[in-house]
């Protein structure tokens, strides 16, 4: 009697262990099922009023309705952000201005501007995307408060705002909060201070000779003035250059200084090709390189022999920078008696397919690029660089008279 008495009561239990569970499932299922319905219905009202408010616009923008008329067909004020949003990325020119002008017009702007204090981030980064793309520069104050967000995102889609609306007062702003930030954000507005112009190095000048600014950021502001080639910066960047004892520095200053350009830089790049460290050396190979210097090919020649692989490299590479001039110099030198440096020149040959478009140019119209390709690939053969030149031979008659011309002394 015992035994039956407890298995009734664990079947009991057991039918209403699972009547319960059942009724857990089913109630789950009902209330997944009206949200995924309520949700549906609210995605597919956002896109009905989406849709009426981008039709609404279309209309303004073709001058086809007036702003009353918008506001009377929508009134749902996200949906005329996201469909003004939607034009002004896709457009450009007087309609495009026409849009931004619609945007303060309607009020949207204000909406924007509260949306950068909502509580989640997604909204204020949304917020300042979207004033990014209007390019207003009334928003100016409201997204330099929006550097204080303590969201790290929020604040990088600040900077990219501010950058995007390119006001020059922001400037200074964005240059003191470029000492004090992360580094993340600090490398952010590197990117974007060379938008503004050469006019920044005033504002740039004194962090960047300040001895409290931190080795990193210093390299960065470095990196702009190389980016905007500004003129007035020589006196200050010789000085880091020939003062500094960090490296990184040393090279990043000689780099601002070769984008300069101008009589008294070439002679400070001229200079460091025979510094000690090889990391300047390589770094002046390049900048000779990109200033292509013409007068310049006899003081790359000895830096072929160097110690270093990567001088050696750079200083062919800046050879073949410089024209017909420096490719004639790199052939000439293929019989050079250090293996190194022959190898260096061979690979920047085959690497920047010198070779194969002096071939294509024996089939140009223009008689002295045909007239160099020819000098170039008779220089090639005679000093016996004749073994990639052998595919060539059937389609092309010059080739296989220089290659017959070698053979036979």
């Amino acid at each position: 009697m015992v035994t039956l008495g407890f298995l009734t009561s664990i079947r009991s239990i057991t039918l209403t262990v699972t009547l319960t569970l059942f009724g857990l499932v089913l109630l789950f299922f009902m209330f997944s099922l009206i949200y995924q319905l309520f949700k549906a219905l609210i995605v597919g009202v956002r896109a009905r009023n989406k849709r009426k408010a981008l039709h609404g616009l279309i209309g303004f923008m073709l001058g086809e309705s007036e702003l009353n008329q918008i506001a009377d067909q929508c009134s749902n004020r996200n949906s005329l952000i996201d469909g003004c949003a939607t034009l002004i990325s896709s457009i450009r020119g007087q309609k495009q201005e026409r849009m931004k002008k619609a945007v303060s017009a309607m009020g949207l702007e204000s909406v924007l501007h509260r949306w950068l204090r909502y509580t989640f981030p997604y909204r204020r980064m949304r917020a300042c995307y979207l004033l990014g793309l209007m390019k207003s520069k009334s928003s100016t104050e409201e997204l330099l408060k929006t550097l204080a967000d303590t969201n790290h995102a929020v604040v990088s889609a600040a900077i990219m705002a501010l950058g995007e609306i390119r006001d020059n007062q922001t400037v200074p702003k964005l240059v003191n909060y470029f000492t004090g930030s992360s580094f993340a954000h600090a490398w952010l507005i590197a990117a974007i201070l060379p938008i503004f112009g050469a006019a920044i190095y005033e504002q740039i000048r004194p962090p960047l000779l300040s001895a409290e600014l931190s080795r990193e950021r210093k390299v960065l502001l470095l990196k702009v003035i190389a980016n905007l080639r500004i003129g007035e910066s020589f006196r200050d960047l010789r000085s880091i250059y020939e003062s500094n004892s960090d490296l990184d520095i040393r090279v990043n200053a000689l780099k601002a200084i070769g984008s300069i350009n101008d009589l008294s830089a070439v002679k400070l790049v001229f200079d460091a090709l025979t510094d000690g460290a090889w990391e300047i050396r390589a770094v002046a190979c390049n900048t000779v390189g990109d200033m292509s210097l013409k007068g310049a090919a006899y003081r790359l020649i000895p830096l072929l022999k160097d110690s270093h692989y990567y001088v050696r490299r750079n200083a062919a590479r800046a050879l073949l920078g410089l024209g017909q001039l420096g490719i004639m110099t790199l052939v000439s030198y293929l019989e050079i008696d250090d293996v190194y440096a022959r190898d260096a020149i061979v690979q920047t040959l085959e690497e920047f397919a010198v070779v194969d478009r002096a071939l294509e140019d024996l089939e140009c119209i223009d008689p002295e690029r045909r007239k160099q390709s020819q000098q170039i690939l008779r220089a090639i053969v005679k000093k016996g660089y004749t073994r990639y030149l052998r595919n060539y031979s059937d389609s092309h008659p010059l080739v296989r008279k220089l290659l017959r011309e070698y053979a036979n002394g």
